[in-house]
């Protein structure tokens, strides 16, 4: 036997530890310090761009309610004119609905 390195098969590919595919030794690895000190000044000034934006909204044309633009009334269900979401009302509110629907379609039978 031969004391000198053993020798592979070139046909294998030779794994490696991970410390030398990383490059370096992971139980030396520090974390980056800052080389100078960033005054009040700088820090302010950065961070001044950094803020909320006031909330825009636009009002519901169907019940005159605020509400984010491109989006359906939580409060009446609509968008643009149609009702898009069903909303769940209590019993009375429901009753008068349907009220004021039976009552919009007889006018309309009458138009006919």
């Amino acid at each position: 036997m031969t004391s000198g390195p053993v020798k592979q098969d070139s046909a294998r590919p030779v794994k490696a530890t991970r410390s030398q595919a990383v490059g370096f030794s992971l139980n030396t690895l520090t974390m980056a310090n800052p080389t100078q000190k960033h005054t009040k000044s700088r820090k302010r000034k950065r961070r001044a761009v950094i803020k909320l934006k006031p909330v825009s909204l636009t009002v519901c044309p169907k019940c005159k309610r605020p509400l984010k633009p491109h989006t359906a009334c939580a409060f009446c269900g609509t968008y643009n004119g149609k009702e898009v979401l069903k909303i769940r009302l209590k019993k009375k509110e429901r009753k008068e609905r349907k009220k004021e629907e039976k009552e919009l379609e007889k006018q309309e039978k009458k138009k006919k």
